[in-house]
C-alpha cells in the first residue's frame, strides 16, 4: 500500500493513470490541498477521482501520520514525515531545488527540463536521486505546454514502478 500527496494536473494525471490502471486498491490514501495561487489548481478533480474510484480522500490539514509502505508527493509544496518517501520534483536535480524550479528554468533558457524521482529527506530536493528523464524545450515555450509535457513524462504508465 501507499500513499499519494498529490497538487495540480501532474498529481491528477498520476492518479487517473494508477485508477484505469487497476491500482486504485494499492492506494492506502490521497491526501491533497488547495492552491489559492492557482487557477485550476485540480483539488476538487482528485478529491472527485478518488471518490469514484473508492480511494479515502484526505485535506492536508486532517492527516494524522502515514502507515502506508511508500509514499509519493507529486506537485507537493510542504516537507512530509513520512518513511520510504519518493519525490517528483520538476528539475533535473542537483539544478533548481525548491520551489517553482520549472518557471525558473524556463525563465533562465535552459534548452532542457525534466523531472527526478528522489527519495525524501530532511533538506528539500536533497534526496537520492532514484531516475530522471528529460526532455529538450523550444522557445518560446508556453507554461501550460510545458506542464503538459512534464506530467506525461511522470506518468507511471511510462515504465517507472515504486521499490518492492
Amino acid at each position: 500500500m501507499f500513499a499519494l500527496y498529490l497538487m495540480s494536473k501532474k498529481g491528477y494525471d498520476v492518479l487517473e493513470t494508477l485508477v484505469q490502471s487497476g491500482h486504485a486498491k494499492d492506494i492506502d490514501r490521497v491526501v491533497g490541498a488547495r492552491d489559492h495561487q492557482v487557477q485550476a489548481d485540480y483539488y476538487e478533480e482528485i478529491r472527485d477521482l478518488c471518490a469514484r474510484a473508492g480511494v479515502a480522500f484526505a485535506e492536508r490539514n486532517e492527516v494524522s501520520t502515514s502507515t502506508s509502505t511508500w509514499s509519493l508527493a507529486i506537485s507537493w509544496r510542504w516537507m512530509l514525515e513520512v518513511k520510504n518517501l519518493i519525490v517528483l520534483h520538476d528539475s533535473l536535480i542537483p539544478r533548481y531545488r525548491g520551489y517553482a524550479p520549472l518557471v525558473s528554468a524556463l525563465v533562465n533558457g535552459e534548452p532542457e527540463l525534466g523531472v527526478t524521482a528522489l527519495l525524501g529527506a530532511t533538506e528539500i530536493d536533497h534526496g537520492d536521486v532514484i531516475a530522471q528523464k528529460s526532455l529538450a524545450v523550444c522557445y518560446p515555450a508556453k507554461i501550460k505546454d510545458v506542464i503538459d509535457r512534464i506530467a506525461n513524462v511522470t506518468d507511471p504508465g511510462t515504465g517507472c514502478t515504486l521499490p518492492a
